[in-house]
């Protein structure tokens, strides 16, 4: 909306306001600015407001909460991973029987039902 306004930018903004944050989201535009000035800021409009609306598009579609839920699934199996390797590990030095864990690479049985 600054922007928008007439000589808004030279009144309403200190100098290199715009800059400085612009870079700190897209570093690779300091080149930009240098070469074009404060003004370069119009040209990165665009892409933010189509960032924005991409941001906003995949929150409401759920695509972000479908990657936290890889992730999750991620972390748990590496988390059970672990957890049946220690207590492989504990078996195996207390000397008790290790038959009932499954042995490293063996699927469980599915049961089958024909009908």
């Amino acid at each position: 909306k600054i922007l928008s306004l007439p000589q808004g930018n030279k009144y309403l903004l200190n100098e290199g306001t715009l800059q400085k944050r612009v870079e700190a989201i897209v570093p690779s535009s300091k080149e930009g600015f240098e070469k074009f000035g404060e003004s370069y800021a119009y040209y990165w409009t665009q892409y933010f407001y189509n960032e924005t609306l991409r941001a906003l598009r995949a929150a409401a579609n759920g695509a972000e909460k479908d990657r936290e839920d890889a992730a999750t699934i991620t972390r748990m199996t590496i988390m059970s991973r672990r957890a049946q390797l220690e207590a492989r590990q504990k078996l195996e030095k207390s000397g008790l029987p290790t038959e009932f864990i499954r042995k490293e690479g063996e699927a469980p049985e599915l049961p089958i039902e024909i009908n």
